[in-house]
């Protein structure tokens, strides 16, 4: 296959995922997001390796080089970690339980090529996975904590399948933080089970099929940094301060500028960085965001 050939080869895969993509989100978002923020979602999608691999950047600056490292990464969707540590060229084994994500994600290894270092893909849900004790030097579970109702199961395996000395890192949405990601509202998450029926069709009618769909109001399992740390510390051997965590991550943001927020996350998270640096108001600083933080990062050690 000349180079010309094999160019157009990838670029007919590429718009294969996107398709995929497409597909597998239009169901949920595409009715009441309006086409110009569904089409940004889309992109946010097709190109999240380029969003990963702010997670990727920061392991490399707290754990070292990985070259020499056997990883996991459970829940990985449609492969966009995985694609950014095939760009390193380091391999990893990818679960999902879900097979058209698995699917999307093969494709994504398929038509980058150049990249060599395939990753394998297994289908498996997360409290028995199909691997022997002390397996894994690095466990990564990103975006995926909060859709795991039996979160100490999950991270006692995670843990057994983890070699002695090896890492686990996770970020999930905070349960204190008043948005939710998920659903992209204010405070619903807070309000009783049983009232957010009534208030997504009274107030949000245009929302009621994603939640319906992704089965929202029963599945989702947000945590709070107390409720993850506390689980964390009988499984694992070391947990690092779950404030000093994410602070790091977002310094580690900021410098290498690996990652781009906007509005008021990024508002927030700015304010974070710079109050960070008066050690006057530091240690205050850290229990704030221990608590209310946007997002809760886990950084354990077996």
């Amino acid at each position: 296959m000349s180079e010309v050939e094999k160019k157009d080869s990838e670029k007919i895969s590429e718009k294969q995922v996107e398709e995929l993509i497409r597909q597998r989100w239009k169901t949920y978002n595409q009715q009441w997001m309006g086409e110009e923020k569904f089409e940004k979602l889309i992109q946010s999608k097709v190109n999240s390796d380029q969003l990963q691999h702010r997670h990727l950047s920061y392991l490399e600056s707290n754990i070292g080089n990985l070259s020499d490292k056997v990883i996991l990464d459970m829940g990985c969707g449609e492969g966009g970690f995985l694609v950014a540590v095939r760009k390193k060229g380091l391999k990893a084994v990818g679960t999902d339980l879900s097979k058209m994500a698995l699917d999307i994600a093969h494709l994504q290894m398929s038509c980058r090529p150049n990249l060599g270092n395939p990753s394998i893909l297994i289908q498996s849900e997360g409290h028995h996975v199909p691997f022997a004790d002390n397996t894994f030097d690095l466990i990564t579970s990103i975006d995926t904590l909060e859709h795991i109702p039996d979160l100490n199961g999950f991270l006692k395996e995670m843990s057994r399948i983890l070699k002695k000395g090896g890492y686990f890192y996770a970020n999930t949405p905070n349960r204190h933080w008043p948005y939710e990601t998920h659903c992209r509202m204010f405070f619903l998450h807070w309000v009783p089970l049983r009232f957010r029926p009534f208030i997504v069709k009274t107030f949000f009618p245009k929302r009621l099929k994603k939640i319906e769909k992704m089965d929202y109001l029963e599945a989702l399992n947000l945590l709070t940094p107390k409720e993850v740390g506390s689980l964390s510390a009988t499984c694992f051997g070391r947990i690092d301060d779950l404030a000093e965590v994410l602070l790091n991550r977002y310094k580690n943001d900021s410098a290498k500028k690996v990652h781009k927020t906007s509005g008021f996350k990024k508002a927030v998270i700015g304010g974070f960085l710079a109050l960070s640096r008066v050690p006057v108001v530091s240690f205050a600083l850290k229990g704030v965001v221990r608590r209310y933080s946007p997002e809760i990062i886990l950084l354990a050690q077996k």
